[in-house]
């Protein structure tokens, strides 16, 4: 007991390499499984803020099998390979953007048979036999293996969504989310109903029902428990859900109260996530740039307290980004100066995808507002290429317009077959965008018109 409290208290601290020794110790002296759940789940969290996913994801993996679960990894990474290998070849430049998103209806199914879309096809049964209307209503689940194995999966749903096994996010939200419906409620359940959001989003284009699933899981979570797990699902709801039903200014007091309850509760890792939702938020809807500056500070100190290489990695771009429109780079719209190298940075955050979607993204904004057409169309389409990982966040918004923009500008110099191929993706995308628009005009309408008036201009 003393080596499980101390090892919570070396990660809260931001002493990773003394937890990790702590955390070696305890596995070898643990007497069951069950035993180490609650300091696996501490040393996910602390693996994912040191972007060591993979290790997380698979540290959770075994604990899992030792518990009885095993995770279908080789089946969900073939549907995973499958469904990217069978996208057609108008979407080779931005391959994830454009398949994932737009194409559902054209593209192959994943597999009947498939882990993923077994799981799936059940979740869908449920909501139409109405057990979303049910869930707050369900009685406490009381074995108490269950619920720690319950716990397990949930903290390593966020960690999998870093790491090449994308599809295990989804499929352990399901999970839990089928464990809710048929066996009661358990706290380890309430962030992946959350999360499943997402997943509507992702594999269904189900706005509304992702937005229902989100504030049934606040609802439920207020009424119950009103703790980390709802906390965690406000970040998930101001990060990933309510900008597509609700003004982008209302995402920021959720995004800061959710800050505000995972610091109490000691979850640093989602506390430090929630600065997402916050400086995407600022970005679209501040009025000066200086504050952006100071979320992002705020942000990047936290990250460097809690030894949280991961955001802190993602939210670099944030800050060159600021400082290029403050002029005060090396040169006019370029990321470079005195404390960050662009080659540099990208080498270094090459095994996280998310950064790497991050920096492009806002390399390819600095570039637009710059107007260097070579430079926007370079860094858009390799954004496109990391869309997995930032799928649903308001971030995607910002690779939509700026995809958009370098399809317009491709079409003076495309040949008849590429010029048509171009307008067909313009065509998909200015749908997608209008629909969002119909939903919440405050924060989509002028994108839709904007590109609208481009590709006529184009035309």
């Amino acid at each position: 007991v003393l080596n499980a409290e101390l090892h919570q208290v070396l990660y809260s601290q931001g002493h990773s390499a003394e937890a990790d020794a702590i955390y070696q110790r305890l596995s070898e002296q643990a007497g069951s499984p069950l035993q180490l759940v609650d300091s696996t789940c501490i040393q996910i969290a602390s693996l994912s803020q040191r972007v060591r996913h993979e290790e997380a994801v698979m540290l959770g993996c075994s604990l899992l099998e030792r518990l009885g679960v095993k995770a279908p990894l080789a089946d969900l990474d073939q549907s995973l390979q499958e469904f990217l290998t069978t996208l057609p070849d108008v979407f080779q430049l931005q391959a994830l953007y454009y398949g994932v998103i737009y194409y559902r209806a054209k593209l192959p199914e994943i597999r009947p048979e498939s882990a993923m879309e077994r799981e799936l096809s059940i979740f869908f049964g449920h909501l139409a036999a109405g057990a979303l209307e049910r869930l707050p209503q369900s009685h406490e689940q009381v074995d108490p293996a269950r619920a720690s194995v319950a716990k397990l999966m949930n903290r390593m749903v966020y960690a999998a969504n870093s790491t090449t096994h994308f599809l295990l996010s989804p499929w352990l939200s399901l999970q839990l989310a089928r464990l809710w419906i048929k066996e009661g409620y358990c706290e380890a359940s309430l962030f992946p109903l959350a999360v499943l959001g997402i997943v509507v989003i992702s594999f269904r284009g189900d706005y509304a029902q992702a937005e229902q699933l989100s504030r049934t899981a606040l609802m439920v979570g207020a009424a119950r428990e009103d703790s980390r797990e709802t906390a965690r699902s406000r970040f998930v709801y101001a990060n990933c859900i309510a900008h597509w039903h609700h003004p982008l200014e209302e995402t920021l007091p959720e995004a800061r109260a959710a800050f505000e309850a995972l610091t109490r509760a000691g979850d640093l890792e989602f506390a430090a996530l929630t600065f997402y939702a916050s400086q995407s938020a600022i970005l679209d809807s501040g009025t000066q740039l200086d504050e952006l500056d100071a979320e992002n500070a705020m942000a990047l100190d936290f990250a460097r307290r809690i030894d949280g290489r991961h955001v802190e990695q993602t939210y670099l771009p944030v800050r060159q980004l600021v400082r290029a429109l403050k002029g005060q780079t090396q040169s006019p719209g370029d990321f470079g100066d005195a404390e960050f190298d662009e080659t540099a940075y990208q080498a270094a955050v090459s095994g996280d995808p998310m950064a790497l979607a991050y920096f492009h993204l806002y390399r390819a904004l600095t570039a637009c507002l710059f107007q260097d057409e070579a430079t926007l169309a370079r860094h858009a389409e390799i954004a496109g290429t990391l869309y997995m990982p930032i799928a649903c966040h308001y971030a995607t918004v910002l690779l939509n317009l700026l995809l958009s923009l370098t399809l317009i500008q491709g079409l003076a110099s495309a040949s008849e077959i590429e010029r048509t191929e171009r307008l067909e993706l313009l065509t998909i995308s200015q749908g997608w965008l209008a629909a969002r628009a119909k939903d919440a005009p405050e924060n989509f309408g002028h994108l839709h018109d904007l590109i609208e008036a481009e590709r006529l201009a184009a035309l």
